[in-house]
């Protein structure tokens, strides 16, 4: 039976793909650099230091890696007004809010992962919110969820995770929980066939969730 439920943020909960990749095309435009396409697909669903630390070292910039981080989130702090949530999320993160047990783990950065949740008003339905600054590895490295887990006071087979990335689904797969993939727009043509579940809507996760035993 499900007691816990563990959210990926970017994708999943906020539809905020598309404004985290205007956020990256900025910084490197200031830097007279241009990303393509594959750049900004390679970004999704790892941390803003290693997408930061694997485009520095494409692009050979000299500019320090903790000045670029503090660069882009300036940039998205300014951008997240913009983000809504993503259709039927907050809906179904209230009728799962009985379970006390319900968790956002995003390799985000805090400030924003907070701001974000503030921003939809559903921080409160969050008893624990864990950011890539909470681990040393990021998806697909399990560390995150398992971190996660630690938090919940749950067993693996109590929870289950919610992704919208390959890179999310390894991760759940490695940290041996159950995951549903609801691919979006930007994710649709990744490779999803190794989830548990796969949906196209929160409704559907919601069915789910409620016939797992």
């Amino acid at each position: 039976m499900i007691k816990g439920v563990i959210f990926d943020m970017d994708g999943v909960i906020a539809d905020s793909l598309g404004v985290h990749n205007k956020a990256f095309i900025q910084l490197f435009r200031k830097y007279k650099l241009k990303l393509t396409k594959n750049d900004i697909k390679s970004t999704y669903g790892k941390s803003t230091k290693e997408n930061l630390k694997n485009l520095k070292r494409k692009y050979n910039m000299k500019t320090p890696l903790n000045k670029l981080i503090k660069e882009r989130d300036s940039i998205l702090m300014g951008m997240i007004y913009k983000i809504k949530q993503i259709p039927g999320a907050v809906k179904l993160i209230k009728e799962l809010s009985s379970l006390k047990k319900l968790a956002v783990a995003s390799s985000s950065r805090r400030q924003i992962i907070k701001k974000i949740l503030k921003n939809l008003k559903i921080e409160k339905f969050f008893s624990v919110v864990v950011s890539s600054e909470d681990v040393v590895k990021s998806k697909p490295n399990p560390d995150i969820l398992l971190f996660t887990k630690r938090k919940l006071g749950l067993k693996k087979d109590e929870l289950i995770v919610i992704e919208d990335s390959r890179n999310g689904i390894i991760a759940a797969k490695r940290a041996k929980i159950k995951c549903i993939a609801i691919p979006n727009k930007y994710t649709k043509n990744e490779d999803f066939s190794s989830a548990d579940y796969i949906t196209k809507s929160m409704i559907d996760a919601k069915r789910i969730i409620s016939h797992i035993k």
